[in-house]
């Protein structure tokens, strides 16, 4: 006869001080008219601590989410009214008394209106960083085709201003979310556009391919056998190849903010954006020949 079976989970403090965890898994068995215990003792150790630290981390990412959560909140209002109000009496002493001002006045002035504007698009674009969230995330199907038709016409002025060329490739459907593959193709397509040579006109080239996981460098966790290999490839200014990882960090610029505008966020949306779906982006560049964004999305 086979008695019911016990599992037990006890800590033991060795001599050296450590902390050992065991489980030991027993029973007794009726043999023979005598009661005979049978089991096995296991070593659990890093199986606890293991558990103990994933705990841990779920309770510093629930505490980050939140506090990040109170940042969304706290950039979307309490930083921008007073900036709102800071721009509405300089519109009003702007309308009232310029007149007034010497040329060196109305320099400093438009100083502060601009500096107010670079500060609210940061706000913003950090707000937008920050809503990127993979674990808030439905995916859908998305036409990558209609995302593009529609940030062309968004940036028509813009691309009509500089007499830039854009030339697409038929792009494929993905999963994802229509107004984050919006924002990096946006984001994307307007660093080509600042970015631009002084001596030729922008052009800027979207290609598509579908490839296998296999024929993708080592370098992200794949959880497709294929995947969408996206191009955006740009005639402009380029940059210094040794830089490639360091655009994609926030705040990170390769250029003066008195000769290209920006807040230094763009590219690492791409990046966080790319990342929630699954995928992989860099970039790869040649000073005064142009720069390169490639992309893999799961197909």
């Amino acid at each position: 006869t086979t008695l019911k079976p016990n599992e037990y989970t006890y800590r033991v403090v060795t001599k050296s001080g450590h902390v050992k965890y065991f489980k030991t898994n027993g029973q007794f068995i009726n043999k023979d008219d005598e009661t005979v215990m049978i089991g096995v003792v296991q070593d659990v150790t890093q199986s606890i601590e293991a558990e103990e630290k994933l705990r841990k981390s779920n309770l510093e990412l629930l505490q980050s989410n939140a506090e990040l959560e109170s940042f969304n909140r706290v950039a979307s209002h309490d930083l921008q009214e007073p900036l709102r109000k800071i721009q509405l009496f300089i519109s009003r002493i702007e309308d009232k008394e310029s007149d007034r001002f010497s040329n060196k006045s109305l320099e400093y002035f438009t100083k502060v209106k601009n500096a107010g504007k670079r500060m609210q698009s940061l706000i913003q674009n950090l707000l937008a960083y920050s809503r990127i969230d993979s674990t808030k995330t439905d995916f859908e199907t998305v036409d990558l085709n209609l995302v593009l038709e529609k940030v062309l016409d968004d940036l028509a002025t813009n691309i009509n201003e500089t007499q830039t060329s854009v030339h697409a490739d038929a792009l494929p459907e993905i999963k994802g979310v229509f107004f984050q593959m919006e924002q990096l193709f946006a984001n994307l397509i307007s660093n080509a556009i600042k970015y631009r040579s002084s001596i030729e006109t922008p052009v800027i080239h979207i290609t598509s391919e579908k490839i296998h996981s296999a024929d993708i460098p080592e370098t992200f966790l794949k959880t497709s056998k294929q995947y969408h290999k996206i191009s955006v490839m740009d005639n402009g200014i380029g940059f210094d190849v040794k830089y490639a990882d360091k655009i994609f960090e926030v705040f990170q610029r390769l250029h003066q903010k008195n000769e290209y505008s920006g807040t230094g966020i763009g590219l690492a949306i791409c990046k966080k954006i790319v990342e929630n779906h699954n995928g992989y982006i860099f970039a790869t560049a040649k000073l005064g020949t142009g720069a390169q964004f490639i992309m893999y999305l799961p197909a």
